[in-house]
């Protein structure tokens, strides 16, 4: 296993949560997972969101022959994947970073799963940065 991999993790929060952390992701009834996230030096922000601004990125930019474009917009313009997306959360430092240290991810979403099931998130997921194991754009895009 390569030592320099990076990780994120991801959070899937319950509807009502979800909506809170939509609209302010510092929002009081969200003052469990925050206090995880800033002992960690993280932030979450909504994958749905994120999706939208890099289009809207890509399309001030004219930037938008690509694949991600191409593939990043097809998904937005679904309602199926808004109602996945808008439940998901990507933590990044606080610095911007997408991803980071092994040992941040795993401590993070350790402390994290105390509240795994207690109303707040549904699920957590860990990524690393291996381009291999990652989802790339389907044929159709690129």
């Amino acid at each position: 296993m390569n030592k320099d991999m990076k990780y994120q993790i991801r959070l899937y929060l319950t509807d009502a949560f979800a909506q809170a952390a939509r609209a302010d992701a510092r929002d009081p009834q969200l003052k469990s997972v925050n206090d995880i996230l800033d002992k960690h030096g993280l932030k979450m922000e909504n994958q749905f969101d994120a999706l939208v601004g890099f289009c809207q990125e890509a399309e001030a930019s004219s930037n938008t022959d690509n694949a991600l474009y191409r593939w990043t917009k097809s998904v937005i313009e679904q309602p199926i994947k808004e109602a996945k997306y808008s439940k998901q959360f990507t933590l990044y430092a606080l610095n911007d970073d997408q991803v980071y240290d092994k040992a941040i991810a795993e401590r993070a979403a350790s402390e994290l799963q105390s509240l795994l099931g207690g109303g707040i998130i549904s699920k957590i997921e860990k990524y690393d940065d291996n381009k291999d194991t990652n989802p790339q754009a389907p044929e159709q895009f690129r």
